[in-house]
């Protein structure tokens, strides 16, 4: 096994640990999350900071992972879930080059292009018929 080789695999274990022991979900997790809401036609993908979820796109501070960035008008979740299961399997550019391939496993972030953000936690389903993601720093406020 080459130097580097070893060294992607032994950062990519310590990244995926740290993501597990903050409760950090990976996309598959948010897509399972989804798919246990009756219809979502009738719901909204909103965000902790009054904005509506927006692309995704791989995130700044981990090329590999991927980022909701946030928009101001409202999205449909099936809008939002179909999105996200396009991303398994597809190749993103990072923010600053190199090809990533998004699978199930691939933890997720709610940060405009370009910045760094939080990890998306769960959702909060509200009476309002907003999916709320909740992310790391609003967990650490409560």
């Amino acid at each position: 096994m080459q130097f580097q080789t070893m060294m992607n695999a032994l950062v990519f274990k310590a990244v995926q640990e740290e993501m597990a022991q903050r409760g950090i979900i990976t996309i598959g997790e948010l897509i399972l999350k989804m798919e246990n809401i009756s219809n979502l036609d009738d719901y909204v993908v909103a965000l902790p900071d009054e904005r509506f979820a927006g692309e995704i796109d791989s995130y700044r501070g981990h090329y590999d992972h991927l980022a909701i960035s946030g928009q101001e008008g409202p999205r449909k979740a099936s809008s939002f879930l179909e999105e996200l299961r396009s991303c398994l399997g597809k190749e993103f550019e990072g923010y600053k080059g190199g090809e990533y391939v998004m699978n199930k496993n691939t933890p997720i972030w709610v940060a405009d292009y370009s910045c760094c953000g939080e990890g998306v936690l769960g959702i909060q389903v509200d009476e309002a018929q907003k999916i709320i993601l909740i992310i790391a720093e609003q967990q650490e406020a409560s």
